[in-house]
């Protein structure tokens, strides 16, 4: 007859019972991290902040229309907008140099953790800020969106590439690169927030 020690016995469920609920908390983590999403603010007067790249967006997503690339960067750098003259095409590669840094393959915010695509401004907008997914239909991210207006399939951004200028796709959450000559959706942000943090 074999002896059984109930209390090491019962050590023994009770190590792995704990390690059981580890795991699964960690799987639930990893689950929902994933779907985290970065808050966008509206400042009124068509602006909107994101609070994670502390960057502010132009409400209007086509608010300079459709131009070659040469001419959406002139048209940003000139912009005035709400007492506001610093504003940029949304980077590609921020740490590439803004207004208009240079990189051979931006990160792909698919790919990559939330952390690492805050490199990618209008990737974040898509990924986080959107909710969007890659290559799926729920992903056609364009038109009217959340706070956000008149989204287009492609837009520029002030990051150039090895042959022109990097371009996000919001139709299918995809970035190319583009010949500067061709007309794509221009939006502009700027750094910072619109709104001066109040004293205490």
């Amino acid at each position: 007859m074999t002896t059984i020690n109930t209390s090491r016995h019962m050590h023994h469920l009770a190590v792995i019972k704990k390690n059981v609920i580890i795991v699964l908390a960690l799987a639930l983590g990893l689950l929902f991290a994933d779907q985290s999403r970065a808050e966008l603010y509206d400042r009124g007067n068509g602006l909107i902040y994101d609070d994670v790249l502390d960057i502010t967006w132009l409400q209007n997503a086509l608010s300079g229309g459709n131009k070659n690339w040469d001419k959406a960067v002139e048209w940003a750098a000139n912009l005035e907008y709400q007492g506001f003259d610093d504003w940029r095409l949304p980077s590609m590669s921020v740490s590439s140099g803004i207004p208009t840094g240079a990189i051979d393959l931006p990160v792909y915010c698919e790919y990559v953790t939330e952390l690492e695509c805050r490199d990618n401004e209008l990737g974040y907008m898509y990924f986080y800020n959107l909710g969007g997914k890659d290559g799926k239909l729920q992903g056609r991210l364009v038109g009217n969106q959340g706070l956000i207006q008149n989204i287009q399939k492609v837009h520029w951004s002030g990051t150039k590439g090895p042959r022109g200028a990097w371009i996000f796709a919001f139709n299918y959450g995809g970035q190319d690169e583009d010949a500067k000559l061709i007309g794509n959706a221009v939006w502009a942000v700027r750094q910072g927030d619109v709104v001066k943090p109040s004293a205490n």
